[in-house]
């Protein structure tokens, strides 16, 4: 996944605390289920704030190797909606998200190695075998 040094620092941050938390707790006598379901609910929480998959970026940003469907569709002469299908098909892993605008539409981001490996991957005929 892309993530920025920012994003880790902000991350190894929250596990401190959350460790930190865990730690007073036991000291406090709290028995270990509730402690466990303690936990549970804050990281569902902040998976919930920032999923690493929707991370939003400009497209100035965007690290080697990685290029949005539009462009891919254009490299590669594939349509874009068929990209589009292999992402939501998990085919191909959605990188990142552009930030296209200020209600937070944007564009795909996905590795050109990962487009390239499935591209060049053996696949079957599909459909059903013919009755014998």
């Amino acid at each position: 996944m892309v993530e920025s040094n920012k994003q880790i620092e902000r991350t190894n941050s929250q596990l401190t605390g959350l460790s930190n938390e865990v730690q007073s707790l036991i000291d406090a006598g709290v028995r270990g289920t509730e402690i466990q379901s303690l936990v549970s609910s804050i990281v569902a929480d902040s998976q919930k704030n920032t999923s690493p998959d929707e991370l939003p970026m400009y497209e100035g940003q965007l690290p080697a190797g990685l290029i949005t469907i539009k462009v891919a569709a254009e490299k590669f002469d594939i349509k874009h909606g068929t990209l589009k299908m292999w992402v939501a098909r998990g085919h191909v892993q959605k990188r990142a998200l552009l930030k296209g605008s200020a209600r937070g539409g944007g564009m795909v981001v996905i590795a050109e190695e990962e487009i390239e490996a499935f591209l060049n991957s053996p696949r079957s005929k599909g459909g059903r075998p013919r009755k014998s």
